[in-house]
């Protein structure tokens, strides 16, 4: 269920607890993104969102590009034991070693499929046929926190060597990229 807000414009009702949130479903969530460091970004934020409030995430993004060098991917690959526990003691990111691993481990994997694939978007695309899917939801109650796809790609990320990849921060990170338009039908950003 969606509701109007103050300027009777309806939305996904889980923007709807904060202005961050809404801004955020408005101008970024679900538009597809097709650079490889903003995809990488992406996905880092989901796996360091698993168990935390995407709000939470949300409010320190612009730490989490401080700590990550705006997600440049060839930086993030070279990250060693020293940087990774000056991460654990930067205070302005949530603290949490496996997570603060994988995105450096996973900084490498995207350089990986970028030789094979000539990008990370093209291998994040391929899986559906390079034009994002439309669902049609009529409620977020309706919308999964997995799919076949999801898993599929979390499998195949795993056997590559990704870390914390499992299919729901694969649905959430397909969702938040535009490969997956999960806007409500009512919702003013919905298209058909």
């Amino acid at each position: 269920m969606t509701i109007k807000s103050q300027s009777l414009t309806t939305r996904c009702d889980w923007c709807l607890r904060s202005a961050s949130y809404i801004n955020y479903h408005d101008k970024i969530w679900g538009v597809p993104i097709y650079n490889d460091q903003q995809l990488f970004r992406v996905l880092s934020l989901e796996i360091n969102q698993a168990g935390l409030s995407y709000l939470t995430i949300l409010n320190k993004t612009k730490d989490y590009d401080l700590a990550f060098k705006d997600f440049n991917i060839n930086l993030v690959a070279k990250y060693d034991v020293d940087d990774i526990n000056n991460m654990i003691k930067n205070t302005t990111i949530i603290k949490n070693y496996s997570k603060i691993n994988a995105v450096i481990n996973n900084a490498n994997m995207v350089k990986s499929l970028q030789k094979k694939f000539q990008s990370f978007n093209n291998y994040l695309w391929q899986y559906v046929n390079y034009k994002p899917v439309k669902h049609r939801f009529e409620s977020v109650h309706d919308i999964p926190t997995q799919d076949s796809l999801s898993r599929q790609i979390a499998s195949d990320m795993k056997k590559i060597g990704f870390k914390l990849v499992g299919p729901v921060s694969i649905y959430s990170f397909l969702q938040a990229t535009g490969i997956y338009q999960d806007h409500v039908v009512n919702c003013f950003k919905y298209e058909p």
